[in-house]
């Protein structure tokens, strides 16, 4: 819909990307991106590590770094490197798991529970224009959808580790 409207200097887009999903999903990626990092600047998170508190934040317990890696799509040494950095800035805590010595658990700190109800405020007054946008049964449809191309494109490129 909006691909098809965007014009590249002074040229609409050629029908190929226009109408391809792959291409719009990406696009569409970036931009939500986009809007993430530029809001999540003033409180120094990732959008990575953004998905990390939402996942530890709706956790009642610690979460182990496996988990995190596959609700982040990063590797095992990319979200080791990531919770160390947030350990550091004060936003996490990690321990290692009592049942197995080799995994470690991710909870979010004192601070972090402090600190999170601000930046998910920041983050729903910038992306409030497009969710009220998008109706509710466009919303259900498109995360459906999404769904449904995760989990294809996951089994057709599973996570190298």
């Amino acid at each position: 819909y909006l691909t098809t409207n965007v014009t590249l200097m002074n040229n609409k887009l050629p029908n190929i990307l226009a109408n391809s999903i792959g291409f719009n999903a990406y696009r569409l990626g970036l931009l939500f991106k986009r809007g993430l990092i530029r809001t999540l600047h003033k409180y120094k998170l990732s959008p990575e590590q953004w998905q990390i508190l939402v996942a530890l934040n709706e956790s009642e317990k610690s979460i182990n770094q496996s988990t995190l890696a596959a609700i982040t799509l990063k590797d095992r040494h990319s979200i080791s490197r990531i919770i160390r950095k947030m350990e550091t800035t004060g936003w996490v805590k990690r321990t290692t798991d009592k049942n197995d010595s080799r995994a470690n658990l991710v909870k979010m700190s004192v601070e972090g529970k402090r600190k999170f109800p601000k930046v998910k405020k920041s983050l729903m007054d910038a992306f409030t224009p497009i969710d009220s946008a998008v109706s509710e049964g466009d919303k259900a449809n498109f995360i459906n959808y999404c769904g449904k191309m995760s989990d294809t494109l996951i089994k057709i490129f599973p996570q190298a580790d």
